[in-house]
Protein backbone atom coordinates (compact mmCIF):
# COMPACT_ATOMS: atom_id res chain seq x y z
CA UNK A 1 0.00 0.00 0.00
CA UNK A 2 3.13 2.34 0.35
CA UNK A 3 3.02 2.63 -3.75
CA UNK A 4 -0.99 3.60 -3.24
CA UNK A 5 -0.64 6.31 -0.30
CA UNK A 6 1.05 9.56 -0.42
CA UNK A 7 2.64 9.28 2.78
CA UNK A 8 4.85 6.50 1.39
CA UNK A 9 3.80 3.62 4.19
CA UNK A 10 1.78 0.60 4.12
CA UNK A 11 1.53 -3.08 3.90
CA UNK A 12 0.27 -5.31 1.19
CA UNK A 13 -3.14 -5.69 0.74
CA UNK A 14 -4.38 -9.54 -0.80
CA UNK A 15 -5.22 -7.88 -3.63
CA UNK A 16 -5.83 -4.13 -5.34
CA UNK A 17 -8.21 -4.03 -8.10
CA UNK A 18 -8.82 -1.41 -10.81
CA UNK A 19 -11.95 -0.99 -12.53
CA UNK A 20 -12.87 0.67 -15.67
CA UNK A 21 -17.17 0.85 -15.19
CA UNK A 22 -20.29 0.23 -13.23
CA UNK A 23 -20.95 -3.03 -14.55
CA UNK A 24 -17.43 -4.31 -13.70
CA UNK A 25 -17.87 -2.63 -10.80
CA UNK A 26 -21.08 -4.20 -9.33
CA UNK A 27 -19.70 -7.34 -10.48
CA UNK A 28 -17.02 -7.28 -8.35
CA UNK A 29 -19.00 -6.00 -5.59
CA UNK A 30 -21.14 -9.14 -5.62
CA UNK A 31 -18.54 -11.57 -5.85
CA UNK A 32 -16.63 -10.10 -2.46
CA UNK A 33 -19.94 -9.71 -0.59
CA UNK A 34 -20.73 -13.70 -1.53
CA UNK A 35 -17.17 -14.30 -0.91
CA UNK A 36 -16.96 -12.93 2.22
CA UNK A 37 -13.99 -10.91 1.68
CA UNK A 38 -13.65 -6.96 3.18
CA UNK A 39 -13.04 -4.67 0.84
CA UNK A 40 -11.95 -0.46 0.58
CA UNK A 41 -12.41 1.64 -2.11
CA UNK A 42 -9.39 4.18 -2.22
CA UNK A 43 -9.30 7.63 -4.11
CA UNK A 44 -5.65 8.64 -4.62
CA UNK A 45 -4.18 7.88 -0.56
CA UNK A 46 -3.93 11.13 0.01
CA UNK A 47 -5.97 10.80 3.68
CA UNK A 48 -5.31 7.18 4.67
CA UNK A 49 -2.31 5.53 6.66
CA UNK A 50 -1.80 2.07 6.51
CA UNK A 51 -0.88 -0.49 8.64
CA UNK A 52 3.02 -2.14 7.99
CA UNK A 53 0.78 -5.48 8.58
CA UNK A 54 -0.85 -4.22 5.61
CA UNK A 55 -4.67 -5.34 4.92
CA UNK A 56 -6.61 -8.01 5.09
CA UNK A 57 -8.77 -7.41 1.89
CA UNK A 58 -9.30 -5.98 -1.70
CA UNK A 59 -8.45 -2.54 -2.13
CA UNK A 60 -10.20 -0.85 -4.84
CA UNK A 61 -9.15 1.85 -7.03
CA UNK A 62 -12.13 3.58 -9.65
CA UNK A 63 -10.46 3.99 -12.98
CA UNK A 64 -11.48 5.00 -17.00
CA UNK A 65 -14.43 5.72 -16.92
CA UNK A 66 -14.85 7.25 -13.64
CA UNK A 67 -12.19 9.27 -13.69
CA UNK A 68 -13.99 11.58 -16.78
CA UNK A 69 -15.27 14.82 -16.14
CA UNK A 70 -17.74 17.06 -18.63
CA UNK A 71 -20.38 19.65 -18.19
CA UNK A 72 -23.27 17.22 -16.80
CA UNK A 73 -25.34 16.25 -19.89
CA UNK A 74 -28.76 16.77 -18.27
CA UNK A 75 -27.83 20.22 -17.14
CA UNK A 76 -26.75 21.44 -20.43
CA UNK A 77 -29.41 24.26 -20.73
CA UNK A 78 -28.16 26.06 -17.79
CA UNK A 79 -24.94 26.69 -19.35
CA UNK A 80 -26.75 29.76 -20.50
CA UNK A 81 -27.47 31.31 -17.09
CA UNK A 82 -24.70 31.90 -14.44
CA UNK A 83 -24.77 28.30 -12.58
CA UNK A 84 -23.16 25.51 -14.71
CA UNK A 85 -23.47 21.90 -13.50
CA UNK A 86 -20.33 19.83 -14.24
CA UNK A 87 -20.07 15.78 -13.76
CA UNK A 88 -16.90 14.16 -12.04
CA UNK A 89 -16.55 10.67 -11.58
CA UNK A 90 -15.35 9.51 -8.27
CA UNK A 91 -11.86 8.33 -9.34
CA UNK A 92 -11.59 11.39 -11.10
CA UNK A 93 -8.40 13.73 -10.02
CA UNK A 94 -9.51 17.12 -7.97
CA UNK A 95 -6.35 18.72 -9.62
CA UNK A 96 -7.50 17.68 -13.09
CA UNK A 97 -11.23 18.95 -12.24
CA UNK A 98 -9.60 22.35 -11.02
CA UNK A 99 -8.19 22.05 -14.75
CA UNK A 100 -11.03 21.51 -16.24
CA UNK A 101 -12.98 24.08 -14.09
CA UNK A 102 -10.31 26.75 -15.21
CA UNK A 103 -10.03 26.07 -18.56
CA UNK A 104 -14.07 26.42 -19.63
CA UNK A 105 -14.02 29.59 -17.21
CA UNK A 106 -16.51 27.90 -14.13
CA UNK A 107 -15.93 29.76 -10.68
CA UNK A 108 -16.06 27.87 -7.45
CA UNK A 109 -13.53 25.07 -7.29
CA UNK A 110 -10.68 26.88 -7.37
CA UNK A 111 -9.41 26.71 -3.40
CA UNK A 112 -9.20 22.75 -3.88
CA UNK A 113 -6.10 23.41 -6.28
CA UNK A 114 -3.36 21.66 -4.57
CA UNK A 115 -5.29 19.17 -2.53
CA UNK A 116 -4.49 15.62 -3.34
CA UNK A 117 -6.94 12.89 -4.04
CA UNK A 118 -10.19 12.25 -5.94
CA UNK A 119 -13.50 13.48 -6.34
CA UNK A 120 -14.89 10.92 -4.62
CA UNK A 121 -12.46 11.21 -1.64
CA UNK A 122 -12.92 14.72 -1.58
CA UNK A 123 -17.15 14.82 -1.67
CA UNK A 124 -17.65 11.90 0.62
CA UNK A 125 -15.01 13.81 3.51
CA UNK A 126 -15.74 17.26 2.58
CA UNK A 127 -12.64 18.19 1.43
CA UNK A 128 -12.16 22.09 1.84
CA UNK A 129 -9.68 24.72 2.32
CA UNK A 130 -9.38 28.90 2.84
CA UNK A 131 -13.41 28.44 4.48
CA UNK A 132 -14.46 26.46 1.62
CA UNK A 133 -16.03 23.31 0.98
CA UNK A 134 -16.94 21.39 -1.85
CA UNK A 135 -19.84 20.22 -0.17
CA UNK A 136 -21.48 23.41 -0.99
CA UNK A 137 -20.74 22.62 -4.66
CA UNK A 138 -22.56 19.44 -4.59
CA UNK A 139 -25.94 19.29 -6.77
CA UNK A 140 -26.00 15.22 -6.83
CA UNK A 141 -23.92 11.92 -6.59
CA UNK A 142 -24.61 8.82 -7.87
CA UNK A 143 -23.88 6.16 -5.36
CA UNK A 144 -23.32 2.30 -5.49
CA UNK A 145 -24.48 0.23 -2.00
CA UNK A 146 -22.12 -2.71 -1.31
CA UNK A 147 -25.80 -4.63 -2.97
CA UNK A 148 -24.77 -3.03 -6.35
CA UNK A 149 -27.49 -0.84 -6.01
CA UNK A 150 -27.18 2.17 -7.27
CA UNK A 151 -28.68 5.01 -5.74
CA UNK A 152 -28.48 8.74 -6.93
CA UNK A 153 -28.86 11.84 -4.06
CA UNK A 154 -29.30 14.99 -4.13
CA UNK A 155 -26.64 17.35 -2.18
CA UNK A 156 -28.65 19.00 0.38
CA UNK A 157 -29.28 14.90 1.38
CA UNK A 158 -25.89 13.60 2.04
CA UNK A 159 -26.21 15.66 5.73
CA UNK A 160 -22.59 17.66 4.77
CA UNK A 161 -20.64 18.91 7.96
CA UNK A 162 -16.84 19.64 8.53
CA UNK A 163 -15.20 17.29 6.72
CA UNK A 164 -17.45 14.73 6.91
CA UNK A 165 -20.90 13.55 5.33
CA UNK A 166 -23.86 11.23 5.79
CA UNK A 167 -22.37 8.85 2.77
CA UNK A 168 -22.83 5.62 4.63
CA UNK A 169 -19.42 3.56 4.26
CA UNK A 170 -18.78 0.62 1.97
CA UNK A 171 -21.06 2.98 -0.11
CA UNK A 172 -19.32 4.23 -3.31
CA UNK A 173 -19.69 7.46 -4.63
CA UNK A 174 -19.25 7.02 -8.49
CA UNK A 175 -20.06 10.66 -10.20
CA UNK A 176 -20.91 13.63 -8.56
CA UNK A 177 -22.49 16.84 -10.00
CA UNK A 178 -21.20 20.40 -8.83
CA UNK A 179 -22.74 23.56 -9.55
CA UNK A 180 -20.52 25.95 -10.76
CA UNK A 181 -20.88 29.76 -11.72
CA UNK A 182 -19.26 31.33 -15.22
CA UNK A 183 -16.30 33.32 -14.49
CA UNK A 184 -13.44 35.30 -16.07
CA UNK A 185 -10.39 32.63 -17.04
CA UNK A 186 -7.66 35.15 -15.66
CA UNK A 187 -9.73 35.78 -12.80
CA UNK A 188 -9.87 32.25 -11.80
CA UNK A 189 -6.35 31.50 -12.92
CA UNK A 190 -5.24 34.35 -10.71
CA UNK A 191 -7.38 32.72 -7.27
CA UNK A 192 -5.78 29.82 -8.23
CA UNK A 193 -1.79 30.72 -8.51
CA UNK A 194 -3.02 32.69 -5.13
CA UNK A 195 -4.07 29.59 -2.99
CA UNK A 196 -0.63 27.55 -4.69
CA UNK A 197 1.16 30.16 -2.93
CA UNK A 198 -0.64 30.34 0.44
CA UNK A 199 -0.20 26.50 0.17
CA UNK A 200 3.71 26.54 -0.59
CA UNK A 201 4.39 28.58 2.73
CA UNK A 202 2.68 25.83 4.85
CA UNK A 203 2.77 22.53 3.73
CA UNK A 204 5.84 20.55 2.50
CA UNK A 205 5.19 20.21 -0.90
CA UNK A 206 8.57 18.42 -1.62
CA UNK A 207 8.11 15.77 1.02
CA UNK A 208 5.96 12.59 1.64
CA UNK A 209 2.94 13.94 3.58
CA UNK A 210 -0.89 13.96 2.83
CA UNK A 211 -1.10 17.65 2.90
CA UNK A 212 -3.28 19.19 5.41
CA UNK A 213 -5.25 16.39 6.82
CA UNK A 214 -5.63 18.38 10.41
CA UNK A 215 -9.13 19.58 11.52
CA UNK A 216 -9.34 22.66 12.79
CA UNK A 217 -11.08 23.11 16.26
CA UNK A 218 -13.88 25.96 16.13
CA UNK A 219 -12.62 29.78 15.39
CA UNK A 220 -8.99 28.22 15.01
CA UNK A 221 -6.36 26.92 12.47
CA UNK A 222 -4.82 23.97 13.18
Amino acid sequence: MSQYSTLKVGGPARAIISVKDIEELRRLIEWLQENGINWWVIGRGSNILVSDQGLSGVVIILEDQFSSIEIAPERQEVQTGQSVAIQAGGGCLLSKAVQFCTASSLSGLEFAVGIPGSVGGAVVMNAGAWGQEIGNLVDSVTLMANSGRIIIKQGTELGFIYRGSSVEANTILLYANLLLITGVQEDIKASCRRYQELRKEKQPLNKASAGSFFKNPPELSA
